[in-house]
Order: structure tokens, then sequence, then C-alpha cells
């Protein structure tokens, strides 16, 4: 965090996992939303790529990253969105060799669905396909190289009406529909009270600036006549005395 890969300087926003410390899938997904929203609000905190990470052990794609998931493809803008997302099988050194495999296959079922992890997390993604790596401990050096690729420009969020993201989400977070919207809108809420708060705070700030510059101009202005007085007065002593 705060150092270079590449020539690209990087910060990391972590969010808790699904059920880490007991925060409840809904609270997972509005504190996402909330930092999505917040960086198209302010382009000085912009939000350039996601990771997702999934324990390759697990042999599945589990609940924070189907979120993730589900927020990219109802909530991310534009034709290449999945290419800002990457998503990393965590735990390479104690996964075997069969799970491994698993996490990266291109191999379908007789359906046709695809069976590794992530050709499942890709599936809504152009031609199902999207940036995956491994990482283990002490050994990041894939994700690293998939960060220095990351394409340019910032992730774009949408924040889908809370009727329609209900219909996508709630069945899958085990919520009712009528919570889900209630609790998304008031995490809302909550993020527009914040940044009206930020912004007000800005103009007091502005507004105490713009003063104490009046109060310096004027200052200035006063020391310059007082000096031009007294240069005034010198002369006029000198004139006097010759």
């Amino acid at each position: 965090v705060g150092q270079s890969i590449g020539d690209r300087p990087i910060d990391l926003l972590d969010t808790p996992g699904v059920g880490d410390t007991d925060v409840p899938p809904m609270k997972v997904l509005t504190m996402i939303e909330q930092e999505l929203i917040a960086s198209d609000l302010d382009q000085s905190q912009t939000i350039d790529g996601v990771i997702v990470t999934t324990p390759l052990p697990d042999g599945r794609v589990k609940l924070g990253a189907q979120l993730v998931q589900l927020l990219v493809e109802h909530g991310f803008v534009g034709e290449d969105k999945w290419k800002s997302v990457i998503l990393v099988g965590t735990k390479a050194d104690r996964a075997t060799h069969e799970e491994r495999e698993l996490f990266g296959t291109d191999r379908v079922d007789e359906n046709g669905q695809p069976l590794g992890i992530a050709g499942q997390f890709f599936a809504h993604a152009p031609d199902g396909a999207g940036t995956w790596v491994m990482t283990g401990r002490d050994d990041y050096s894939q994700l690293q190289g998939a960060i220095a690729k990351l394409p340019d420009g910032q992730v774009r969020y949408g924040a889908p009406d809370p009727a329609r993201m209900a219909e996508a989400f709630a069945a899958q977070l085990g919520v009712e529909k009528e919570h889900f919207q209630k609790e998304l809108r008031a995490s809302r809420e909550e993020l527009e009270a914040k940044f009206a708060r930020h912004e007000e705070a800005m103009r007091e700030e502005m507004d105490r600036l713009r003063r104490q510059h009046e109060e310096m101009s004027a200052e200035h202005k006063r020391r310059e006549r007082s000096l031009q007085q007294e240069m005034e007065e010198r002369i006029a002593a000198k004139d006097r005395v010759v």
C-alpha cells in the first residue's frame, strides 16, 4: 500500500469478507457500493480496479465474490467494465494440483456451463473471459503483474435503482426485497449526508480562507498607505529645512 507496481502508484481499499467479524452480506454490499459511488463523486479518490479474492481450496465462487459479480453485472458502466476486475485464487501453496486446475480450467459441463471457478465468475463477461491469477504465501507476482496491466481510467458505477437492485440481489443475500431496498436507500442517504457535510465544511473553509485573504490584503494596503504617508512627511520636513 502506498508503493508503486510498475509505474502505477497503488493504494488498496480493503472491505471485510462476508462473515468476517460477523459482518452480514448486506453490510458488505453497501460498504462496497459506498466506495464505488464515492469514487464517482470525488475525482481525487477514484477507484481504478477491483480485486476479488476466493480461496483455491474452497473450490467454488464464494458469496462475497458473487456480490461483486452482481455489482459488476448490474451496476458497473462501460463495455470494458469486466477488464477492471481481477479474480484472485488465494492460498495456492495449500491447494492441490486438482484445485488449482479447477480454478482456471475452461472446461464446461454437458449443458455448456463453465466448470472452472474463474469461468463461473466471468460467465457474464464478453466471451466469458476475464483476468484471474493465483497467489500463495509470499508469492504475489501474478497479482502484481495483473494490477500493472489494469486499463487506464476509473471504474464507473451507475448506482441502479434500489427496486431493480433488489430483483437481482435480494434472493442471493437471503433477504426480503423490501428490506433490501430499505437498507440500500438508507446506505445511500448516509453517503449523501456525508458528502453534504463534507461540501459544507469545504465551503466554510473556502470562506475562511477568503476572509483571511481579504484581511491580509487590507492590512497590506494599510501598511502601504502608512509608509507612503511617512515618506511624504519626511520629504515635506526636508523641504522645510532647505
